[in-house]
């Protein structure tokens, strides 16, 4: 078993287990960024050369594939000015993409560059309208090499985020069996700072600023209720009471085991900054 309980060995083991686990994912996430680039600039390439050679076209998105920008740089600007984008959708979710349109603005500036736009968007739209099919299939065919190697380490991704989540949950169950025990063996003592904490131990009654708490026994066979020893403190009524403090203990029995979560994590929060 990867996880015993907690101790400072073993938390260091699951820690590095997860970070090893963790970095994998990274560099198969990496893999997939580089297969999507490589698709990428492939469709770039490809449309540029075949349906849109001398229109400027600057980029393709990087994961879908459904935006094309046009881009032209205009006098005064340090970055190029968008022109159009041509946007491939689906007519239906469960379809490949089968649609293609024009988007664009439109602007009352009076200019050369204005003039230029607006001719360079004709000849776009102009394109798309005569290789509407063509363009549609090669979006869908140029990445469809790299997409099976892309659904792998996905797969592979899937099976490493279910590996962490069951040790993280193993983990947890063990964490919070420990800190059980402990809560039945010695209980939990809280600071002054923390005193404001408290539970419900029935319906209609909420205890607070407890003190110490002690788990006594299961008072059911399932184990989801129990008997709790409870001290709280409060400013005492005595004028000549020692700090002024009252410290009160009482059992309570058929207390929620839910209503208790708190302490078992406290419990376990505990435990785990002393291993730092």
């Amino acid at each position: 078993m990867l996880y015993l309980g907690i101790n400072k060995k073993n938390k260091i083991k699951v820690m590095k287990k997860v970070k090893k686990l963790e970095k994998e994912i990274e560099g198969l996430r990496e893999e997939i960024t580089t297969l999507h680039t490589e698709s990428r600039l492939e469709i770039e390439d490809h449309l540029q050369a075949t349906y849109f050679k001398g229109l400027p076209l600057t980029r393709v998105s990087n994961s879908d594939f459904e935006d094309f920008t046009f881009e032209l740089r205009k006098e005064g600007y340090n970055h190029p000015q968008e022109i159009c984008r041509v946007r491939l959708s689906k007519s239906d979710y469960r379809k490949n993409l089968d649609q293609i349109g024009l988007n664009y603005y439109s602007t009352s500036e009076v200019s050369d560059w204005e003039i230029n736009r607006l001719v360079i968007i004709g000849k776009v739209a102009q394109v798309v309208k005569d290789n509407k099919e063509s363009i549609l299939n090669s979006v869908k065919t140029i990445p469809s090499k790299n997409l099976k190697k892309i659904s792998n380490l996905r797969s592979q991704i899937w099976g490493l985020e279910n590996e962490i989540d069951s040790i993280k949950k193993e983990k947890y169950r063990l964490d919070r069996k420990n800190s059980l025990n402990l809560l039945f063996s010695e209980g939990i003592e809280f600071d002054d700072d923390e005193r404001s904490k408290g539970c419900a131990v029935r319906n209609d009654h909420y205890v607070r600023n407890v003190k110490k708490i002690k788990f006594l026994n299961w008072t059911n066979d399932n184990k989801k209720s129990l008997s709790v020893e409870i001290t709280t403190s409060y400013p005492s009524v005595f004028k000549d009471k020692d700090n002024g403090i009252d410290d009160r203990t009482e059992v309570y029995n058929k207390v929620r085991l839910f209503n208790l979560d708190h302490f078992i994590n406290c419990k376990t929060q505990q435990l785990e900054k002393e291993l730092v």
